[in-house]
């Protein structure tokens, strides 16, 4: 064989080895997601339980207290609260499609699969959460000052 042939060889065989190598990184990938989805899942339904139970406590001091407000902040923190839970809903919705509510059992096979494809709204939600507890924290504080 003349050199520029098995330069070429040598070649194909990198190529073919990286993306075989491509390949196992990504599988490896999905399988460590697939055994963590039972934890996954479970972390967000603790999550949601934990901001509702916040939320619910929030309202009630509210509706106690809140005349200490003005009028504006106290009705931006109850349309705060209001879209905190309705995005808390919209999570339990997904995880409950996902997972069982049990969470000592583990989901079956298609709830895994269900829960990985789940992701991307998933993360929507939960950033969007995550802005309107940040948004209701900044007003407590500069309420409290």
């Amino acid at each position: 064989m003349d050199p520029a042939s098995i330069t070429a060889l040598i070649g194909v065989c990198v190529t073919i080895l990286r993306n075989a190598t491509g390949f196992v990184s990504g599988l490896d990938s999905v399988i460590t997601r697939i055994q963590d989805a039972s934890l996954d899942i479970t972390a967000v339904q603790n999550r949601c339980e934990g901001l509702s139970l916040a939320t619910r406590r929030l309202r009630a001091w509210l509706d106690e207290e809140g005349n200490q407000l003005k009028e504006g902040e106290r009705a931006f923190l109850m349309t705060a609260l209001d879209v905190c839970n309705q995005l808390i809903d919209k999570l339990n919705g997904v995880t409950r499609k996902c997972g069982s509510v049990d969470k000592k059992k583990k989901p079956g096979p298609w709830k895994v699969v269900r829960f990985l494809f789940s992701q991307p709204q998933l993360a929507k939600y939960e950033a969007a959460l995550h802005s309107q507890m940040n948004s209701i924290h900044v007003i407590l504080r500069a309420v409290n000052l």
